[in-house]
């Protein structure tokens, strides 16, 4: 693949790090309006490097922002993201269509940030949610909070002081549902993507969504009135 992915999972740690996009790609622009799904097929049977440059284009920021929102580190995020599209260049084979390749991939990108948790990751960080890492730079659960409110507070909850105090409280979720949260409320997952996603039931989803959200609104309701 060359410089496509060349960076695996390491056990040094990086003093500075942050992650700014774009990695260096080259893509044929009859390809571009493929679908996924045709571009795999393109990769698999063909080796056509120029559809899994598509595919890194157009998903490298999702995989960033997916693994910093979870991990809360830059360094570690970048490097779980290299880790992930190497993982591609052997697994897309095993991709079939009765899922959305998003979908699939988002599997993926949780599976590897458990194993770097579990084998190279002890540091206490900070997840920011203001971080415009997928371009939309907004939190589902911002808007959550807000229900039944004025319009006034609404715009109130925009503010760095109060996502900073969603971000004080996150982190202290225990991870089942800090996961589950961040699929489902940041990254915009519905419930049964996110079932397929950590390949657990969709009542379980909707139970640990729920806690989360109760934990959450319950340490925050005093500061927001």
């Amino acid at each position: 693949m060359g410089r496509l992915v060349q960076k695996s999972i390491k056990g040094g740690k990086e003093n500075h790090c942050s992650y700014s996009g774009g990695l260096a790609i080259n893509t044929g622009i009859e390809l571009e309006n493929k679908r996924d799904e045709e571009l795999i097929k393109d990769f698999v049977d063909n080796d056509d490097e120029r559809a899994f440059n598509i595919l890194l284009k157009k998903y490298e920021n999702i995989v960033y922002g997916l693994a910093y929102r979870i991990l809360g580190n830059h360094c570690l995020s970048e490097e779980v993201m290299q880790e992930v599209f190497l993982i591609l260049t052997t697994k897309l084979s095993t991709f079939r269509e009765e899922a959305k390749f998003s979908t699939w991939l988002y599997r993926v990108v949780v599976n590897v940030c458990y194993l770097y948790k579990k084998t190279e990751y002890k540091h206490n960080t900070n997840l920011r949610l203001d971080q415009d890492i997928n371009g939309d730079g907004n939190s589902q659960f911002i808007d959550y909070l807000q229900d039944n409110r004025s319009s006034s507070h609404y715009e109130e909850s925009r503010s760095s002081e109060i996502v900073e105090m969603v971000e004080r409280e996150l982190k202290n979720l225990p991870e089942k549902y800090r996961v589950v949260f961040v699929l489902r409320d940041v990254e915009g997952l519905t419930n049964p993507e996110v079932s397929k996603v950590l390949g657990i039931s969709l009542a379980a989803v909707k139970s640990r969504i729920l806690r989360a959200r109760k934990f959450l609104k319950s340490r925050l309701q005093n500061k927001l009135k």
